[in-house]
């Protein structure tokens, strides 16, 4: 498991020091995806500042002429050097992807002696991802914490009753967890997810779509329902999106004739 946080710079045969920055959301270890979060919550869009100090090690010594005089451990010892504002914008680019949408579902391992789900939630009941959809939804239209604070109680097992709140960091990440499934689950699954046509000025039935879903899966035999909610959560999806392919292929024909 990669836990490192600060990534050491180098120096290359002629002396010239270089740092290395991930480039996607899933080449992070869990201290800097940890801190990726809290530094998003507390800072904002400024957040990349604080981000790149934090990976690359870098204390700022003081302002000077040429930028500020930065001192940072290398694998030749701590040396000073001058960070000039065209270094600092080139790097602070590199990580602006840490301010998006992960491309990857990506998420705490664990939250206070609470154990993740797996990150694509294979092997998690179909009932949880409809519950977890149901709070996302839920925050887009109210924007209130408690909504987040369901996904993190859904998508989380342990000891739940020790765990009295959680902190912006965990909220943002478990909105951020969700999103990335979302857009997966748009890719895997695009029959089933496919763009809703209108105007998109009404908010979305959630309950009526999961009622939707159940129903389609059990065929409106309610002694099936129990078996369908605890199926896993890709089975059930691909099973609806083949329905979705097989609905939309029958549209086709009917519109021929």
């Amino acid at each position: 498991m990669k836990t490192r946080e600060t990534i050491l710079p180098t120096f290359s045969d002629d002396g010239v020091l270089h740092f290395t920055l991930p480039t996607r959301w899933a080449e992070l270890t869990q201290k800097q995806l940890r801190y990726v979060f809290f530094a998003r919550a507390l800072y904002g869009d400024r957040a990349t500042e604080y981000i790149l100090c934090r990976f690359l090690g870098l204390c700022i010594v003081r302002r000077d002429a040429a930028g500020w005089l930065c001192s940072v451990a290398t694998d030749k010892g701590k040396v000073l050097f001058t960070l000039t504002a065209t270094m600092l914008a080139a790097h602070l680019e590199q990580v602006d992807f840490l301010l998006n949408i992960p491309e990857v579902p990506v998420r705490f391992d664990s939250i206070s002696g609470l154990h993740a789900a797996d990150a694509m939630l294979h092997g998690v009941p179909f009932s949880t991802w409809l519950k977890v959809e149901n709070y996302y939804q839920g925050y887009l239209m109210s924007g209130r914490d408690e909504a987040l604070d369901g996904i993190i109680r859904q998508l989380y097992l342990g000891e739940m009753e020790k765990v009295n709140c959680f902190t912006p960091a965990q909220r943002l990440m478990a909105f951020a967890w969700v999103a990335a499934l979302k857009e997966c689950f748009t890719q895997q699954f695009p029959d089933l997810y496919a763009p809703a046509t209108g105007s998109g000025e009404d908010a979305p039935d959630v309950m009526a779509a999961m009622n939707a879903q159940i129903r389609a899966l059990t065929g409106g035999d309610i002694t099936k329902e129990s078996l369908v909610l605890e199926s896993d959560t890709w089975r059930a999806l691909t099973e609806l999106n083949e329905k979705a392919r097989e609905a939309k292929e029958l549209r086709k024909q009917l519109n021929k004739k």
